[in-house]
């Protein structure tokens, strides 16, 4: 049994957050192609298309935002094929967007991010973390880890030793 590790952080500039964070997923191998062309897939479903085509990512930071949840709330629920269409035009406008547009681009941010979450569960996807204030020293030399990538490598530790003695994977 081999899994792939992904590991993602945030707030590592020391700036905005008030924490670091870690984010981790381990998928099994034999899901892995599955997830991956899974949420390529709902991109298309649900923005009309690839999302990081012209520059843009898929980051937290800009799907989560508190501007995402204001927009979304403030207008009714769009049906699907009318979010989809209104979200792929407000994607290839940029800042000529109208308001209907950037509302139906919420709406699809969070639709997709929650459809996410379950395809993660749906190919049996663990999910680590390790949050750390933004504060807190480094290591006392060049040679040790800090302290959250510490805390994640011991949860990999504990994962792989709880699924079976043959269990690997890589970072």
């Amino acid at each position: 049994m081999s899994f792939t590790l992904f590991i993602d952080e945030s707030g590592q500039d020391r700036r905005e957050s008030p924490q670091e964070v870690l984010a981790d997923i381990a998928v099994e191998d034999r899901d892995l192609w599955n997830l991956i062309t899974s949420i390529q897939q709902l991109e298309h479903e649900v923005f009309g298309g690839r999302y990081g085509v012209r520059g843009h990512e898929l980051k937290a930071k800009k799907l989560l935002s508190n501007k995402v949840f204001g927009l979304a709330a403030g207008h009714d629920p769009l049906e699907a094929e009318d979010r989809r269409r209104r979200s792929r035009a407000c994607l290839d406008r940029g800042q000529g967007a109208d308001m209907a547009s950037l509302a139906a681009l919420a709406q699809a941010k969070l639709d997709f991010v929650s459809r996410t979450l379950t395809l993660r569960a749906q190919q049996h996807c663990r999910a680590f973390a390790s949050v750390i204030p933004r504060e807190a020293p480094g290591p006392a030399a060049r040679d040790f880890l800090w302290k959250n990538y510490a805390y994640v490598f011991e949860r990999y530790f504990y994962f792989f030793e709880d699924m079976s003695p043959d269990a690997m994977g890589f970072i």
